[in-house]
């Protein structure tokens, strides 16, 4: 299975990369068990777009999964919004404190 990571950051521009050890135990998990992985982080939805897309293409993930805090939740929608409209084959899924501590506000989103 070839799970695609996405990391919305809205606290960083440019290429500066945050650490997530949610992220990262779960890909380790993944990769040690056959699966590739891979992550973008998110600082700017209008540039990352096209990364987005040229990534998507690439790796042609069978599975998306996010991983958000309560205050990129504004970015998080955004990019769940995106994600259903132009790959709604592909399956989306919102991990992280957000979802964990504000389970409903998560399962409202883009509904």
């Amino acid at each position: 299975m070839r799970v695609l990571f996405i990391y919305p950051n809205q606290m960083y521009t440019g290429d500066k990369i945050v650490f997530n050890y949610g992220v990262a135990c779960l890909s380790a998990l993944l990769k040690d068990n056959g699966h590739d992985c891979q992550l973008i982080q998110c600082n700017n939805c209008d540039t990352d777009t096209k990364i987005m897309e040229k990534t998507i293409k690439q790796f042609q993930p069978h599975l998306i999964a996010l991983s958000s805090v309560s205050s990129h939740m504004v970015l998080t929608r955004n990019i769940i919004s995106y994600l259903k409209k132009f790959h709604s084959s592909t399956p989306v899924i919102l991990g992280g404190i957000h979802a964990t501590v504000s389970p409903d506000d998560a399962i409202k989103i883009d509904h």
